[in-house]
């Protein structure tokens, strides 16, 4: 997933910002798989830290005046809405689908937590679905939605 945004350097968190970030899940005690960079992390991870350095990470290709963030950030949504529509296109989309059927994975929707003093991006405001934030670190708070709990969605 890539964030389009008009800025060349990233802001610093001034304080905790919540988020909420789409993972792929076989079920409850199975690993979180991001789904476009089909990284792993296993289960029980409370933290998450991007590993790759600012500079790398942020391209300088210019698109219509704005630069974009597609490695290096940890990409998340702005609300629990925003997190649900993107859940809902892959479900949709023919190679997630095939890819979900073949493996076995779910959608799982993590209310998560920028901590304070994080370095991240957010979009230009341009984004078809929304809020788009991408963060150098987020703390997994809470599970929001998963189809295999029985209380599907929190209030």
């Amino acid at each position: 997933m890539c964030l389009l945004t008009n800025r060349i350097y990233p802001k610093r968190a001034k304080r905790d910002i919540v988020v909420y970030k789409v993972f792929l899940m076989q079920d409850e005690n199975s690993d979180l798989l991001a789904p476009f960079q089909q990284t792993k992390y296993p289960t029980g991870t409370t933290e998450i830290t991007a590993k790759e350095d600012i500079i790398k990470s942020t391209r300088q290709k210019r698109l219509f005046k704005n630069r974009i963030v597609n490695a290096g950030y940890i990409h998340c949504l702005d609300t629990h809405f925003t997190a649900s529509l993107l859940a809902l296109r892959m479900h949709i989309h023919p190679n997630f689908k095939e890819f979900f059927e073949k493996n076995g994975y779910n959608t799982v929707i993590w209310k998560c937590v920028i901590p304070k003093g994080t370095l991240y991006f957010e979009d230009n405001g341009n984004s078809e679905m929304g809020g788009s934030i991408a963060a150098k670190k987020i703390r997994l708070e809470e599970i929001y939605y998963a189809p295999f709990k029985k209380s599907e969605v929190k209030n």
